[in-house]
């Protein structure tokens, strides 16, 4: 299902208030009748799952039907954090990275360009400051905090 942005700048509809009643109602369900529900809107076999597990897959199937699906980045991001894989987040021009290596603070500005800039200089990697900063192979993401990665189960 593709992404629908919400227009309704702030106006809430009829069919919003809907769904957050239909969410409230949900919080009050116990399993057997979750199960039901799930049945009866989705056809699938229900999931082995707790109660709270079914009701917030339930409460994010009613959402996604409503306000549409998350967007593919979302979706790959959460794939691979439920692989437990890093993901580096973003560079957005403006940002400042900032690490402290061996009693020195380093900076790392993200130019409007998208250039990274450190000591004065533009770079093409945040990988390659980081190997200057230590004189060691490093994941520039990794070393300046950029990276997700999921816990541990």
């Amino acid at each position: 299902m593709k992404k629908r942005p919400i227009e309704n700048h702030g106006r809430e509809s009829a069919t919003d208030y809907a769904v957050y009643s239909d969410l409230e109602l949900l919080a009050e369900m116990p399993l057997p009748a979750l199960r039901k529900k799930w049945q009866a809107s989705y056809g699938d076999p229900v999931p082995k799952v707790s109660a709270t597990v079914l009701r917030l897959a339930i409460a994010f199937e009613m959402q996604k039907s409503r306000f549409g699906d998350l967007s593919r980045e979302a979706n790959r991001r959460l794939d691979y954090l439920a692989r437990g894989k890093a993901i580096s987040l973003p560079l957005q021009p403006g940002m400042r990275l900032v690490r402290e290596w061996k009693g020195r603070l380093h900076v790392v500005v993200v130019d409007a360009d998208g250039s990274l800039i450190w000591q004065k200089s533009a770079w093409r990697s945040l990988s390659e400051i980081a190997r200057a900063i230590t004189g060691t192979q490093w994941s520039g993401p990794a070393f300046f905090g950029l990276t997700e990665k999921a816990a541990a189960a």
